[in-house]
Parts: C-alpha cells; structure tokens; sequence
C-alpha cells in the first residue's frame, strides 16, 4: 500500500488519473491507502513542500516554478472538491485567487470556477435547504459564479461560448434560471448532449411546485433517458438525475401528504434508492453526497413507516451524519 501511495503522489501519475474518465479510479485508490483525508492532507502537505523551496531568494526561473505550482495547486484543489474535502479546496483555492491577483492585477477565472463549482457539491450535501450551511454555500456561490462569468467575458470569451455551459449551470442553481437556458442553447448548438441532460435536470428542478407536473417530469424522463445514454448508469450526472426526479415526488408528496401515497412515494423511494446506489459505488460510503442520500433514504422509510429498513440503513451511517439535517 506505502507504494501505491507514493505513486499516487507523483505529478505525472496523478496528471494521468485525474482526467474525467479515470478520476472515479484515483478516488477509489485513495479510499484503499486510507482515504480521503489522508489524501487531502498528503497533496496538501506536498504542494506546501514545493512552495517552501521557492521561498528563498535568487532562485532561477523561480516566476515560472511559481506559475507551475499554482496550475498543481488549482487541479489538487478540484480533486479535493470531487472527494469532498471542502474547507481544504477552499483554502488552497483562496491562495491562487490572491496569488492571481497580486501577479497579473486581475480575477482568476480559472480558481473562481472551480470555487463556484465547490459551492454547488458542498450544498447537494445537506438534506435542507433551510440549513445554514446549505445557505452559506448559495450566498457564496452566487457570488464566485457573477465574479467567473465577468472573468470569463474580460478574457473575450464570448457569452455563448460552449466551454461556459458548466458555469452556466451553477449559475442558473444560483443566480437566475435564465442562464439554464444559456446553457442549453450553447450545448445544444454543439450537440453535446452530455451538457444537454445537465441542464434539462438542474432546470426541471425550478418547476418542482409547477401546477401541471408533466412539465418537469418530462423534463426529468428526457433528462434521463439522456444520461444513461450518454455517461451511463453508474456516473455522478445519472445518480443527480435521479435524485431530482424523486425530489419532484416527495415534494409532491409533502403538498399532498395521505393522499396518492403510492403514486408518490413508491417512486421517490426508488429514485433515491438508485441514486444511493450509484453514489456508493463510485465514492465510497463516507463521501458527504453519499451520506446524505442515505441519509433522504432513511428520511423517505421513516415517513413510509419502514422503521427496520430505515434502522438497518441507519446502522451504515456515520456518527456525525446529523450535521448535514440539523
């Protein structure tokens, strides 16, 4: 195992891994050395290294050594958001901003992203949205997002640009539904359909209280069909979906409460029992998504009156899972 951590720690492995169709594999051999803090704080502990051997002075080259590190620094601190490990990302992510900013006078669009993107997976970890820490999250993530979107604009990147369809998406989660469809246009004049189910998932979600619920309902049935299609079964996108698609249900369920109970609640156990399912398998069961879709499973039997089965999952829950409802 000391092996595959060293190797782990190597640039040029870690460069190799962390593109978006290996990432889930770096994930779960951190998992087997020890997880994701130790990998946190061991990518956090060699950056630092690195960073000390420039402090001194007359060093050739030392500008560009210091460009280099901040480039490693921004691509550890979106590993360290994908694992979940926030308030590290966050921190490093806060030293390229002003490292940017003292260098070249300007925002870095680059670290702002990934910042707002951070707020988006930080909040999907709490069961409410009348958590404080859900709410901190929105407040900074529409912040991150505008300060992005005219970072991105100042470089002459222009407004329907595809490569700003993912920060269109946060920002429509954050800001204005208006820019989901910013989004969708750019992906569907590219036929990325990839992009494409993204923004029809994340859009239907601003319909959940609509009084004809076939609008988000088939938004969420194309949405689907798309994302089994296009990324597959087992992938983070499909397992979003279908946390959407039961949400829709149970809140249709809470307006309702007795009545269509197995109109509602039927399908929304097995939507979240499926994103449950994905999520565990490719983040392993102590990654805050993870935690918190069981914890809406455990949520969901418990309403149902299924208190062995809810019991039974709650054994597999942290300690600590309290923090993310309360």
């Amino acid at each position: 195992m000391k092996r595959l951590e060293q190797s782990l720690l190597e640039w040029p492995m870690f460069e190799t891994m962390y593109k978006e169709e290996t990432k889930i594999e770096l994930m779960r051999y951190w998992r087997l050395v020890g997880g994701y803090d130790v990998a946190a704080k061991m990518y956090r502990d060699a950056l630092a290294a690195e960073m000390n051997k420039l402090s001194g002075e007359n060093i050739e080259g030392k500008n560009e050594l210091e460009q280099e590190n901040m480039r490693k620094t921004k691509r550890v601190s979106s590993f360290l958001t994908d694992i979940g490990q926030y308030d590290s990302a966050r921190a490093q992510l806060s030293e390229a901003l002003t490292w940017h900013q003292d260098q070249f006078g300007q925002e870095d669009a680059e670290s702002l992203f990934t910042l707002t993107k951070l707020c988006y997976d930080e909040a999907i970890k709490f069961v409410y949205s009348s958590h404080p820490g859900y709410r901190k999250c929105c407040r900074l993530g529409k912040e991150y997002g505008e300060n992005c979107v005219k970072a991105y604009l100042a470089k002459g990147v222009a407004e329907d640009d595809v490569s700003l369809g993912q920060l269109y998406l946060y920002c429509g989660y954050f800001i204005d539904s208006s820019y989901y469809d910013r989004a969708r246009k750019a992906y569907e004049k590219t036929g990325d359909k990839r992009g494409t189910a993204q923004a029809l998932f994340m859009h239907a979600e601003k319909f959940q209280y609509d009084n004809d619920i076939n609008k988000p309902l088939n938004m969420y049935k194309e949405a689907l069909k798309l994302c089994i299609s296009e990324f597959g079964e087992y992938h983070q996108c499909t397992a979003r979906c279908y946390q959407l698609y039961g949400q829709l249900y149970w809140n249709r369920w809470s307006q309702q409460m007795d009545k269509l109970w197995e109109g509602y609640m039927t399908p929304c156990l097995a939507m979240y029992q499926k994103e449950l399912d994905i999520l565990e398998t490719l983040l392993g069961p102590v990654h805050p998504t993870v935690i918190r879709s069981r914890e809406d499973v455990i949520i969901i039997l418990q309403t149902m009156g299924r208190e062995e089965d809810a019991n039974a999952l709650q054994e597999q829950q942290v300690e600590d899972s309290h923090t993310i409802v309360n």
